[in-house]
């Protein structure tokens, strides 16, 4: 038997704790009940959370599996635009979510319709040196001046 695992909340780390925990907010409903009693998972009550102890389960085995986007836009930069922070914590999050597996598949529109400081050659030889550094690399790749609109966009 398996639940969402968004019906529980991570217990915080500021309650020491020897095991990994989840918790949720007062008493467990039947579902939750018959989840803790079908896996022999320990649980107790604190202040107003049920906290559940969970030893020697496979995660897998306890909840669903998460469903995945197709598709989604891991890093998109302007390309005529120098590169910042924002751009790294961006690619640093795309990276983050292609390593989680949070869609199939990674898309790549970057943006070079409105000029700018930088050549758009220069840009992309950049862009792809950072791109290296982190081990990023997107499914598909576009430039937003060659996507046309026809009209759907599903």
């Amino acid at each position: 038997m398996k639940i969402d695992i968004n019906k529980v909340k991570v217990v915080p780390k500021k309650i020491k704790t020897d095991s990994f925990e989840v918790c949720i907010f007062g008493e467990p409903d039947s579902n939750i009940q018959e989840w803790i009693s079908f896996h022999d998972l320990k649980f107790y009550k604190n202040k107003s959370f049920t906290n559940i102890v969970i030893e020697n389960s496979n995660i897998n085995d306890l909840f669903n599996d998460i469903s995945q986007y197709e598709w989604m836009d891991g890093f998109s930069p302007n390309l005529c635009k120098k590169f910042h922070i924002g751009h790294f914590s961006n690619l640093v999050l795309g990276k983050s979510f292609k390593s989680l597996g949070v869609s199939k598949k990674i898309v790549s529109i970057y943006g070079d319709t409105i000029p700018g400081d930088l050549t758009k050659e220069k840009s992309i030889e950049v862009l792809k040196s950072y791109q290296n550094e982190f081990n990023y690399n997107p499914d598909k790749e576009f430039l937003a001046s060659e996507i046309k609109y026809t009209g759907n966009i599903f």
